[in-house]
């Protein structure tokens, strides 16, 4: 919605990227990946649904919403993908990328190999590739390459009522985030249901729970916690639970370069932002161009006017103490406030969190994926983990420019390696 109100005919392109260089999918599963990334052209947004998000989502405009009805995907014209043998990995013969419904090759099924996706495209277009593609390739990649797994679903249900009830009783207010790393839909199905059974029988007691990121912290720090909600609106929808979620980088990102200026970057797409949702939707997103440079455009109306910031790679604890100082700088009351932890997060680690934030006077939730949609133990050996897949799928260009990342982590550096190394010169009295 932000895309279409202030770069409607912006062009962009998204990469695939695999985080774990030992990454491998059999060709017999790149094929089915293609048929089921040909099978969105069948998706569409029905009559019900349209209601629901008119109600659910009153942030949404009127206009954006007849946009949602008439949107079709276009993977055809919109996507290429190349699958590399491991023989080829490495080398420059690689075949080209192909249009997803063609093959460059054809390989024997148990043939393993490297993934490569481009989507490209309008930006208002193409955004709504990520989520469900990072679903489609994990799901596949559990039923075709990595089979061993135990899938005894109801220990799975017993894994989440154990962690949710840990988080509520320590106080965490926490959303479900796992819908791109998911382990399958019908494990996510199954969490989010029993989520909403919890959130039902907690709704029973006298406090009032809160809704969204933005409610949580509304009359200062968090005394009991809860469950705000899913980032997944179908699953929303389907178990009575609100759809909570914040902003991507790629807002920032996309900003960044189309108004060629990282000093500025994170200004320029907060206010943006403003522009479109008003007070709604109040979490900023910290670490796109680092948190130092990020603090340096929070200016007081910015700080004033966002509920909270979002905690995505770095050091936490670094995090909740310099937000803290900037608070106090600005005249803002931090105990009004609120931080949104989002970082490979475990049960464990928010409530750790969570208290440190209590100690020292500042709101704090949770955006919880991976672990919530894809913790799972080996079946051929219960002791061991059977590890989630790590795979994004990051904006790279717009309108022919290099579109950059600069993560706290510096290994989760995503962009043209050239525009990496422009962007760290622009920023470099600051970071």
């Amino acid at each position: 919605m932000a895309i279409l109100e202030h770069y409607p005919k912006t062009t962009v392109k998204y990469k695939f990227i695999n985080r774990n260089k030992d990454f491998k999918i059999s060709f017999i599963a790149y094929k089915k990946l293609l048929q089921t990334i040909l099978d969105l052209e069948g998706i569409q947004l029905l009559e019900d649904e349209y209601h629901y998000l008119r109600d659910a989502c009153p942030y949404l405009s009127n206009e954006y919403l007849d946009y949602l009805k008439s949107f079709r995907f276009n993977p055809r014209s919109q996507i290429k993908t190349r699958f590399s043998p491991s023989s080829q990995i490495d080398s420059k013969d690689n075949d080209k990328f192909v249009n997803i419904d063609s093959l460059q090759k054809n390989y024997d099924g148990d043939t393993l190999g490297g993934l490569d996706i481009e989507i490209s495209g309008k930006w208002a277009e193409v955004i709504l590739y990520e989520v469900p593609l990072l679903a489609l390739i994990s799901e596949i990649y559990y039923v075709y390459v990595d089979k061993d797994w135990e899938k005894d679903m109801d220990l799975q249900r017993t894994l989440i009522r154990n962690k949710t009830e840990r988080l509520l009783e320590n106080s965490c207010s926490f959303s479900e985030f796992g819908t791109r790393r998911r382990r399958s839909f019908l494990v996510q199905d199954a969490v989010v249901e029993e989520l909403a059974k919890i959130r039902k029988t907690a709704s029973q007691n006298a406090q009032p729970k809160a809704n969204s990121f933005s409610e949580s912290n509304k009359d200062g720090v968090q005394k009991m916690g809860s469950i705000l909600g899913t980032s997944n609106v179908y699953l929303a929808k389907k178990y009575g639970i609100p759809p909570s979620g914040t902003v991507g980088h790629e807002w920032t990102m996309g900003t960044a370069a189309i108004e060629k200026t990282f000093i500025s970057g994170n200004k320029l797409a907060l206010y943006k932002w403003i522009a479109t949702f008003k007070t709604n939707l109040g979490i900023a997103l910290t670490d796109t161009f680092g948190i130092k440079s990020f603090f340096n455009n929070f200016d007081y109306f910015l700080a004033n006017t966002f509920v909270g910031i979002r905690h995505d790679s770095g050091d936490p604890i670094a995090l909740v103490d310099l937000s803290l100082s900037h608070y106090k700088k600005l005249g803002i009351d931090p105990s009004k406030k609120i931080i949104v932890f989002s970082d490979s997060l475990s049960a464990d680690k928010a409530i750790q969190l969570q208290q440190i934030c209590t100690s020292k006077g500042i709101g704090s939730a949770f955006g919880i994926g991976t672990n919530l949609t894809n913790d799972f133990v080996k079946s051929s050996n219960t002791s061991s983990v059977s590890p989630p897949l790590n795979i994004v799928i990051k904006l790279i260009e717009c309108d022919g420019f290099g579109c950059v990342k600069l993560s706290d982590d510096p290994g989760k550096h995503t962009g043209p390696i050239s525009d990496i190394q422009r962007a760290i010169h622009e920023l470099r009295n600051i970071l």
